[in-house]
C-alpha cells in the first residue's frame, strides 16, 4: 500500500477512501478492481502493518503532502506517535517537515 491508503488502513486519516493506492516495482499485467490504483512511485522504506506490505508510515505521511490537509497530517503523525507506530525521532522529523 502507498500514501493515504496506509493512513486509512491504520485509521489515521480518511475513514473510507474511494480508492486504494498500491505501489509497484514491476509491471502489473493482471486486471485490477476499479477501486485499486497503481502508483509507480519509488518506496524507500517498506514495512508490514497488520500483515499487509506497506510504505513506511513516515514516508506515507510525507507522500500525502499536497493532497491531504496539513492539519490532518499533523494529527496523523501525533496519533501514530501516541500509538507507537513511529518513533519520537520520526515524529519530530515529520513535525519539522510540516512546519
Amino acid at each position: 500500500m502507498w500514501g493515504d491508503s496506509v493512513l486509512a488502513m491504520l485509521d489515521l486519516a480518511y475513514e473510507n477512501p474511494p480508492v486504494v493506492y498500491v505501489a509497484f516495482a514491476r509491471r502489473v499485467r493482471r486486471a485490477l478492481p476499479a477501486w485499486v490504483r497503481l502508483v509507480g512511485e519509488h518506496v524507500d522504506e517498506r514495512t508490514v502493518y497488520e500483515g499487509v506490505p506497506c510504505q513506511a508510515l513516515p514516508e506515507a505521511i510525507r507522500a500525502c503532502r499536497g493532497h491531504v490537509l496539513p492539519e490532518r497530517l499533523a494529527d496523523a503523525a501525533r496519533d501514530a506517535r501516541a500509538r507507537g507506530l513511529i518513533t519520537r525521532a520520526e515524529a519530530a522529523e515529520l513535525e519539522e517537515d510540516m512546519a
